[in-house]
């Protein structure tokens, strides 16, 4: 499948001009991955990076192997869980200021609100600074890091009513030693969702080359 396919497939509306992200996404509106029906776990990003944006392959090379692996690790099929973004356009020129993000999560809420309804999670976490304040309106991650936190908006809340909250991936790619702290939020997430995690001493601790 070429590259042009792969970015028909996973874009939800190619022609979205909702907010200004589109404007710096090759692949505009992408869907996550393991979302189309009903999965117990959630987990949302905060919005594509460079490799997924350009392959049009949503959770790309080493993001993916990185989540990949931590379900492993915890003895969860990675095809239980469901990884959505919570802005769908790759947005390196995002605003610093909250109140300059508040424009595209909100013009992002509709799709993110059909994933919720889609999936009808057991659990949710949210990783990253604009997933969080999408979830619960808070900014600083390190504030609430390892903690769940009461979602603020009523559509999420009628499938749960807080929303575990974790650094982004990112900062395992920059920091792998800040690995294991996504992983017991996702593992304490997964206990939520009732998929029984358990620490599985066959999958290798993470090592980059491991992933390769």
């Amino acid at each position: 499948m070429t590259n042009q396919e792969l970015k028909r497939k996973n874009q939800i509306k190619p022609d979205c001009k909702r907010c200004s992200c589109h404007e710096t996404a090759r692949t505009v509106c992408m869907r996550g991955h393991n979302s189309r029906d009903h999965r117990p776990l959630v987990v949302f990003t905060d919005f594509p990076d460079y490799f997924a944006d350009n392959s049009g392959k949503p959770y790309a090379l080493d993001t993916r192997r990185i989540l990949d692996w931590m379900f492993r690790r915890m003895s969860v099929s990675p095809g239980d869980v469901a990884l959505e973004y919570t802005l769908r356009c790759y947005s390196p020129k995002l605003s610093k200021a909250k109140a300059g993000r508040a424009p595209a999560i909100e013009a992002c809420s509709r799709y993110r609100f059909a994933a919720i309804a889609r999936l009808r999670p057991k659990a949710i976490a949210v990783l990253g600074q604009i997933s969080l304040e999408a979830f619960t309106g808070k900014s600083k991650v390190g504030d609430h890091e390892g903690t769940r936190i009461r979602a603020w908006e009523p559509v999420v809340r009628d499938h749960v009513d807080e929303v575990w909250v974790g650094y982004s991936i990112a900062y395992c790619l920059i920091s792998p030693s800040d690995t294991y702290r996504v992983f017991r939020v996702l593992y304490r997430a997964a206990e939520d969702a009732g998929l029984n995690p358990k620490l599985n001493p066959n999958i290798p601790p993470f090592i980059w080359r491991n992933l390769l």
